[in-house]
């Protein structure tokens, strides 16, 4: 009888005593003791019993074998070492068993190659199943309460972090680091630039050694550094197809830890909207080019227009949609047309050409537009101190009032009287106050953009001639504030019509009348389109 040997021990249990070296003993005795030589041996060291046979080291190579009927016999130290699972055990025997090969275990008296065999390791398989799910139990519960009490739960800490006391501690060198992450970002430099930096000066990370771009930005979107540790916000690791598998949990099922911050939360939301914003204005995550990708916007219902194609190769069309007719969007779609991405984009596109190619005719008009600005803020200011004037005489009456209310000299009466007729006053002050305050942010807003308008046509006049893709991209987001897609008409006879500004104008032209194109595209664009399950591709 071809007689094979298969050993496994688990890292992750520690407190087991079946050893690689104790199972290898084991199996040499009994093979002395009857007279049997093993043909091979099977080895799996720190290896899950949740792991399927196959998808071991060792196992796949006995899986192998087997299928190639090399032997007969297969010695364990016990059943658990095959697998913990009864599915996983029960479709091992099945496959061994259609090629005449028994599995005999050293410390339990079963072997499958008599039908009682087979009857008690289906049981002894189920318990072993239920022994790990209790320790499995058991583990999570302790680690909760570890976590709950404000202790380090075991692994790695957050770079910038380490453990002290078994507690989360900041680490002097690493929260340097971290600090001047965020400082960079914030500073205008770029995930990959901070990756080249830091690895051209050395710095380890702790986890993944050398830098990398996706490396920066897990940090700079790690809520840790705002003293907002997530424990648990994975479980359930299982091997899918030789790949570590992970459920995401529940809100309800995670536990924050507060740890020391390392970043203030007003510099943390700031870093989160500029990722945000470059992920969206990044040329390298679109499918298809889409020039006016994130600046469209419908009147109809406020949600942004994205990107999406329509028909097979070659007569592939792409249009700009309004978000709420995407199935997945989870908004009422509005009546808001779709209008023929190649149409608007070279329309807008002639009025960026005309800029650069006779600036001075916008730079004219900037200058006369920033003078009248300057005297409007002016007066707004005026009109704001004279308004603060009259607010702190109120607000001096009201303690007059009070004041003499309190010494008995004005009765209850007469004083509630006074003090809701200045309060009315008051109120009426601060609301004039307040519209002043935007009205002069808005002007204050449109002479920031007035002023970088000049800089930037001049910088970008001579790449406009002659830009690819990219350049035309950066030109678009840099000069266009908005546009907004209204819907003239109903029903396969509506146009849509792009009012778009420019960040230095202060209002919005009509560029161009786009009409749906449904002569040219596919009738699911045609009026009273159902909604489509298509992904947006901007």
């Amino acid at each position: 009888m071809r007689v094979v040997c298969y050993s496994r021990v688990s890292s992750a249990i520690q407190e087991e005593k079946g050893t690689i070296r104790t199972q290898g003993e084991v199996a040499d005795r009994y093979c002395a003791a009857n007279a049997i030589t093993p043909i091979n041996r099977y080895v799996d060291d720190g290896v899950s019993g949740s792991i399927p046979i196959r998808e071991r080291p060792g196992g796949a190579k006995l899986w192998a074998d087997a299928d190639a009927r090399r032997f007969d016999l297969i010695l364990v130290f016990s059943l658990s070492r095959l697998a913990r699972s009864t599915l996983e055990i029960l479709n091992a025997l099945e496959f061994f068993k259609a090629r005449g090969i028994a599995i005999k275990s050293l410390t339990q008296d079963i072997d499958t190659s008599t039908p009682t065999g087979q009857f008690f390791i289906t049981n002894l398989a189920s318990m072993d199943q239920l022994m790990r799910d209790n320790i499995k139990e058991n583990t999570r519960h302790g680690l909760e309460r570890i976590v709950r009490a404000g202790q380090w739960a075991g692994g790695t800490p957050p770079f910038g972090y380490r453990v002290v006391d078994k507690r989360v501690a900041i680490d002097p060198i690493q929260s340097k680091i971290v600090q001047d992450i965020f400082k960079w970002y914030l500073g205008g430099a770029r995930v990959r630039g901070i990756a080249v930096r830091l690895n051209a000066a050395d710095v380890t990370h702790s986890i993944s050694k050398r830098w990398w771009d996706t490396t920066v930005s897990k940090l700079l979107r790690n809520r840790a550094y705002i003293g907002e540790l997530v424990w648990r916000k994975r479980t359930d690791r299982r091997k899918v197809a030789g790949k570590s598998v992970c459920t995401k949990t529940t809100k309800d099922q995670q536990i924050m830890v507060r740890i020391p911050p390392l970043v203030p939360s007003e510099d943390f939301e700031r870093v989160q909207l500029t990722l945000t914003t470059n992920q969206a204005n990044s040329f390298r995550n679109v499918k298809n080019f889409y020039l006016l990708r994130g600046l469209i916007f419908c009147r109809e219902c406020g949600s942004k227009y994205v990107g999406m194609t329509s028909g097979r190769k070659p007569w592939v069309k792409q249009f700009y949609r309004c978000r709420s007719h995407i199935s997945t969007s989870q908004i009422p779609p509005c009546n808001g047309k779709a209008v023929r991405a190649d149409l608007l984009d070279a329309a807008v596109w002639d009025h960026c050409s005309s800029f650069a190619e006779n600036p001075s005719i916008v730079i004219d008009e900037l200058r006369s537009v920033m003078l009248s600005k300057q005297d409007n803020q002016w007066e707004l200011r005026l009109e704001a101190k004279a308004l603060d004037a009259s607010i702190a005489a109120r607000s001096q009456q009201r303690a007059k009032v009070i004041n003499l209310h309190r010494k008995g000299i004005v009765s209850d009466a007469e004083a509630e009287r006074e003090l809701l007729a200045l309060r009315s006053e008051l109120e009426g002050l601060e609301q004039q106050r307040q519209e002043l305050l935007d009205a002069l942010g808005s002007a204050e807003d449109a002479e920031y953009r007035i002023m970088t308008a000049e800089s930037m046509l001049k910088l970008v006049a001579e790449r406009v001639l002659s830009a690819d893709d990219e350049a035309r991209r950066e030109v678009a987001v840099a000069w266009i504030d908005r546009i907004e897609i209204e819907t003239v008409g109903a029903g396969r006879e509506g146009r849509a019509k792009a009012h778009v500004r420019f960040v230095f104008q202060s209002s919005a032209e009509t560029v161009t009348s786009v009409a749906p194109g449904v002569a040219t595209s596919s009738a699911r664009l045609a009026a009273c389109w159902p909604r489509t399950s298509r992904k947006s591709t901007a």
